[in-house]
Parts: C-alpha cells; structure tokens; sequence
C-alpha cells in the first residue's frame, strides 16, 4: 500500500523550470516584460519566456529564448551561435545550440512515422522523401525550403546553410562554418530527441544583418537549472566584412522557478 503511494507520489511530483526575468539593472522595454542593450549602434532586445511552439514543454530539454537584433552601424553583422551565450556569476556558461547539422541527414524530432517511410529522418542540405516541406530542384536534387516563422529585414542566412528560406537569399560572400562547435553542441540536441518542426521554423539560421536591418526569431541554449539565481546574456557582435569583433552585448537576467 505505502510504495503504491510513494509510486503515485513521484509520478504527480511538480516539475519546476527556469523562468528568466529582466533584472532590476536591465533597461527594460515591452511593459517590463523583455531587456535591451545597445552597444557600437547594434541593439539587442531579449524577449524570455515566449515560446508558443512544438512542444510546449520545451523548457524541459532546452532554454528557448527569442531575441531581436537591430543593426544600425553602418558594417554587416554576422550571427554565428558561438558568439552567444547564458552566462553565471560563476562563469558557468549555457552555449547557443545548432538547430540542426550544416548538411546531411537531420533528426527531427515531431515527423510521424505515417508522414515519412523513414519516419523521424529528414534531409537537411536536399530532401527527397518528406512531403511537408516545399523543395526545388537543384542539379538533379531537391533543395529544402522553409517558411521562416521569425521576422527580418535585409538579413541574409549563411552561405554554407543547408536549408532555404521564402523570401530570404544567402549571403553572397562565403566564409567556413565552425565544424567543431557543430560536432560539439548539436548531439546535445539528437539526444534529446530535438528539434522539431516548429523549432526550425522559429529558430534563427546563422547568417548576416546587413546596415538596417534586423531579425528577430529564437535562440536555444543548453537548459538552464531552475537553481541558477542570476544569468547573463552575452552576445559577442562581429563585424562581417572582417570577422572582427565590434561590440559585446550583456544582457542580466534573474532566474525565478516556475512549475
């Protein structure tokens, strides 16, 4: 009778998550709700606690945090995910994760098995088995095509990327993509059965904001601990023209539990 108790005990026990509030010396903006920071004419808004996508509960596997990126310098502005980070107090620090490999075969997470006859399998660089995406056919293959579910203007994703995107061209100048924080931090995201659809749609390619522009979409980080008081957002800005760094951008955040 007890352990059938204790049993039921443990499978109704509250599960708690990180729930990321602007601290008080943020410069807050969107009703007090998201922080931002400028540096060098680059501004950064971060917006937590906004995922509305598959699956809900994704702050059990990843933290999920949507960013804004203005660019008003008058120099191209590369977002690369090794230039952002959640940082500790401690120097702990939460790396941006890749939503999916560079090229080859990409898990995903929310395909059905009566969707695909490799079910849960799809084709980053060229597909040619899964029907819910759009393709073109590219030198005798078919290149994938998303719908972007995050917002831009004059952004460009990276030339090595491997998918397209409605309405969105590469950048026209190439550079080499980090293949060692790919093979490091993306089997992060297979061994958590991620990302999903949704997560590809809303998540921010690598690429460049051109003098104007901006994106706005979501990053995913490795998951923050619900026993972390305080973290930082920390954007390392580059110049894309000479990948030098023009500015660093921290954003504090206080860590709140929330079941």
């Amino acid at each position: 009778m007890w352990a059938l108790v204790i049993a039921f005990a443990a499978g109704c026990a509250t599960y708690h998550h990180a729930y990321l509030v602007p601290a008080p010396a943020a410069t807050l903006t969107n009703s007090g709700e998201s922080a931002v920071a400028t540096a060098d004419n680059v501004t950064i808004t971060v917006i937590p606690n906004s995922w509305n996508g598959r699956p809900r509960n994704l702050y059990r596997k990843v933290t999920p945090v949507e960013v804004r990126i203005q660019n008003d310098s008058k120099v191209p502005v590369r977002l690369i995910y090794s230039d952002f980070q959640l940082q500790t107090p401690q120097g702990q620090a939460f790396a941006a994760l890749p939503p999916s490999e560079i090229t080859g075969v990409q898990a995903v997470g929310d395909v059905l098995p009566s969707q695909n006859s490799n079910p849960h399998v799809v084709d980053v660089a060229f597909q040619r088995m899964a029907p819910h995406r759009t393709h073109i056919v590219n030198g005798g293959r078919s290149r994938v095509l998303i719908r972007p579910g995050f917002t831009w203007n004059n952004f460009y994703y990276a030339p090595y990327w491997g998918y397209g995107y409605y309405g969105i061209g590469p950048w026209p100048y190439g550079w080499a993509p980090n293949g060692v924080y790919f093979n490091m931090y993306y089997p992060y995201m297979t061994a958590v059965r991620l990302p999903t659809r949704s997560m590809l749609r809303k998540g921010l390619p690598e690429g460049v904001i051109a003098p104007g522009g901006y994106v706005e979409g979501f990053l995913y980080f490795k998951r923050v601990s619900p026993d972390l008081s305080k973290i930082d957002f920390t954007a390392f800005v580059q110049n894309a023209n000479t990948g030098k760094q023009l500015a660093t951008i921290s954003i504090p955040f206080d860590v709140e539990s929330e079941s």
